[in-house]
């Protein structure tokens, strides 16, 4: 099983959790200055993998 926007220790963000912001980040730009920037795949990135 994966996923998961945290870390184990419950506070710092994943590889996934900081596309998350940073796709909320492009949003906010995008809507204030009218502009394209593409956002990214969460996905792409690490999140937390349980064996």
């Amino acid at each position: 099983m994966s996923g998961g926007a945290f870390s184990l220790d419950g506070v710092h963000l994943t590889g996934r959790g900081y596309a998350f912001i940073a796709n909320e980040f492009i949003k906010a730009i995008n809507s204030k200055y009218k502009s394209t920037l593409p956002q990214v795949d969460p996905n792409k990135y690490s999140g937390v993998k349980f064996p």
